[in-house]
């Protein structure tokens, strides 16, 4: 039922993480073009102080946080802001099964 409802609206804000490499930063309009995992990117609006600071993560993985605006009836970011953006590092399976059994001994 609630997601009914939210399909009548026409648009909503949620905090959103997006994650992928960040492959382009900066312009007139300041943006950071973000390549998810999924192989859509994704442009996020940020200040040109912002983009200043975040442009040594070029081609890097990041994490990047904000407020995206959501389409009532697709549920897909119309547009992002941007607050933070974070290196991230992405584990292997194999990396990831091996984290998960050392947190367990603990």
């Amino acid at each position: 039922f609630n997601a009914y409802k939210i399909s009548l609206l026409k648009r909503f804000k949620d905090r959103k993480t997006i994650y992928g490499e960040l492959v382009k930063i900066g312009g007139d309009k300041p943006k950071a073009h973000i390549l998810q995992y999924n192989g859509i990117v994704i442009n996020g609006d940020m200040t040109k102080e912002m983009a200043i600071a975040y442009s040594n993560l070029l081609y890097q993985e990041i994490k990047a946080f904000g407020t995206a605006l959501i389409s009532g009836q697709t549920l897909t970011p119309i547009s992002f802001n941007i607050n933070e953006i974070v290196p991230f590092k992405s584990l292997s399976i194999s990396e990831s099964i091996n984290s998960i059994k050392e947190a367990l001994k603990e």
